[in-house]
């Protein structure tokens, strides 16, 4: 697809969801402990923590919205500040995509939460678009910088490695500002990767479930421009198939017809 189909694509996407759909990623220190050796089994208890990880700064950006948002320790109101902000995103949101996010990011940020005694966010339902590509592709490598440079969407900003982070957190203000960039344009690259990969997504919220009014359209996108293409026969009956033109997804009929005389009819 060319970069001017994607563009115009993406402006139908954008057009069709009334579902408040929130992207979101987050950089964190490295823990601080003693060992005694760099190589082998070394069991490392909690007595040998000098300074646990924490969560440094986050981006995040509503799916149809110009601007990424940015939040850092680093920032004012500070720490806490930071994490009030996560709060009250995931708290608006109905869905919330990331890369690795619910074994990573969202544990993170609940950690956060849990110290503050703020309680959890309202609910939301959770894209993470690591185990969808596992479990829909076969890419040499999962990552979300292989993935997006194979489908030709960019790639992830290259940095010094973990040198960025020691000059972070000694409060380097340069450093912080690539830190920054780097965080934004992972979350700018992991709502690309989504709308290229959406219609594979089988365990995809339905977002007509966030309408307003009751529609015919797409669970994926919420399109209407739908075309019928034949059954989906289960134990239960046989019911419509719809392919979406906006996205490329797949959904069915709720009720099953009551009589189906060959397949494709």
């Amino acid at each position: 697809m060319s970069v001017l189909d994607r563009a115009i694509a993406r402006q139908q996407l954008l057009r069709s969801t009334d579902a408040r759909i929130l992207t979101i990623d987050i950089e964190t220190s490295p823990m601080q402990v003693w060992c005694w050796q760099l190589t082998g089994n070394d069991f490392i208890p909690p007595d040998r923590i000098i300074e646990p990880g924490r969560v440094l700064c986050f981006a995040a950006k509503w799916y149809g919205g110009k601007s990424v948002m940015f939040h850092a320790e680093w920032q004012e109101p500070g720490p806490v500040g930071m994490a009030r902000a996560a709060w009250e995103l995931l708290d608006q949101a109905d869905i919330v995509v990331g890369y690795n996010h619910r074994r990573f990011d969202l544990k993170w940020l609940n950690t956060l939460f849990l110290r503050e005694q703020w309680g959890p966010p309202s609910p939301f339902d959770t894209i993470d678009l690591l185990p969808a590509m596992r479990q829909a592709f076969r890419f040499p490598s999962n990552s979300l910088d292989h993935v997006s440079r194979t489908l030709e969407i960019g790639h992830k900003v290259e940095h010094e490695g973990f040198k960025l982070w020691k000059l972070v957190m000694a409060g380097d203000r340069a450093a912080q500002r690539r830190m920054r960039h780097y965080n934004i344009h992972d979350v700018e690259l992991t709502e690309q990767v989504y709308d290229e990969v959406r219609p594979f997504i089988k365990s995809h919220p339905n977002v007509n479930l966030h309408r307003k009014e009751r529609v015919s359209a797409c669970d994926k996108c919420g399109s209407d421009d739908l075309e019928r293409r034949g059954y989906r026969r289960l134990q239960t009956g046989a019911y419509a198939l719809f392919r979406c033109r906006t996205c490329g997804g797949w959904s069915r009929a709720t009720h099953a017809e009551e009589r189906v005389h060959r397949r494709g009819a």
